[in-house]
């Protein structure tokens, strides 16, 4: 949150004092949607609109610092799983159609183009791109526009185990 601008009694409102216990409950619109997924097994329909509308409100985000930030960041973690002798995997995960489907190509690519140039500085880190298993993965496999649910989770983990088990043999 350090690079967003929150009013501090909003922001009071989702850490608590001792910064261990998140709260949710708490009215300024963008959380409420994912209060109730604890739990959930399936998307709803309003969680299938919230998937469009996610698609559709990441398209006009711009966040230049939080991109160069975040780029340093990945670039110091690759070069410490080198000097350490480590294979650094990067992934992006699955995310529901609606969300796939109305999300900016343009930024899309925008991510590519930095993950793949990270990649091409750091050639023995692995990258797992589970964008594009959406015949894999229905809306049935998400409990809101960006949480898998457990039978997702289970099913992303058991094809991210293969590929990490692929790895390590070849």
């Amino acid at each position: 949150l350090h690079n967003f601008k929150i009013p501090a009694k909003i922001y009071q409102k989702i850490v608590n004092e001792d910064y261990t216990k998140v709260e949710y409950n708490f009215d300024c619109g963008y959380f409420d949607k994912y209060v109730n997924t604890v739990g959930r097994e399936a998307m709803d329909v309003l969680s299938r609109v919230y998937a469009i509308q996610d698609g559709y409100e990441w398209n006009e985000k711009n966040f230049p610092e939080t991109v160069a930030e975040n780029k340093k960041i990945l670039e110091d973690y690759l070069t410490l799983c080198e000097k350490n002798n480590a294979r650094a995997i990067m992934f992006l995960p699955p995310f529901p159609e609606g969300y796939r489907k109305h999300f900016s190509k343009e930024k899309l690519a925008e991510f590519y183009d930095i993950v793949f140039a990270a990649w091409k500085r750091h050639p023995d880190a692995g990258f797992f791109d589970a964008w594009k298993l959406e015949k894999y993965f229905s809306d049935a496999d998400f409990a809101d526009s960006v949480h898998l649910n457990s039978r997702g989770a289970k099913k992303f983990s058991e094809i991210f185990n293969n590929i990490i088990l692929n790895l390590e043999q070849g």
